[in-house]
């Protein structure tokens, strides 16, 4: 079966098997579109296969609470807790969107008219994909007691 490049928004919800509300609320924010005639808007399906694949790779690995972690069996650390901005928010209530989005914001060192402005530190809990941010939850609160 041949499946088309390009998938209007009901379409690519279906083909990652979400619903539409779940797709145009965390999904599409994170998607570019792209308009392929005046008015009409698709999703590119490799788009959709690279978020899939990045979703896959970031999921935590869930232990029963009041046990451990079993060892990896490659000997690495347990996978973080990567969340969205707007995940991190709704867990955290103490964080709102926009104090997230500064504190990222300041996180990095950058340049000025009057020099350098030194980051705050948060770059290690950040995990930068393409145009979206990954908060590493437990990276996170370490640099917060930093503060």
């Amino acid at each position: 079966m041949l499946l088309p490049r390009f998938l209007a928004s009901g379409d690519a919800a279906r083909y990652l098997g979400v619903n539409s509300e779940l797709f145009e609320s965390e999904i599409k924010p994170m998607l570019e579109e792209v308009t392929i005639c005046p008015g009409t808007k698709v999703f590119d399906r490799f788009d959709l296969d690279n978020w899939a694949d990045d979703i896959k790779r970031c999921q935590p690995i869930v232990v029963p609470q009041g046990s451990s972690a079993p060892p990896r069996p490659d000997g690495l650390e347990q996978t973080p807790s990567l969340l969205t901005v707007k995940q991190f928010a709704t867990k955290h209530k103490a964080f709102t969107e926009g104090s997230l989005r500064s504190m990222i914001f300041q996180a990095s060192s950058r340049k000025s008219s009057k020099g350098e402005i030194r980051g705050n530190g948060l770059e290690s809990a950040l995990v930068r994909l393409g145009r979206k941010i990954l908060i590493d939850e437990s990276e996170f609160f370490k640099w917060l007691e930093t503060r």
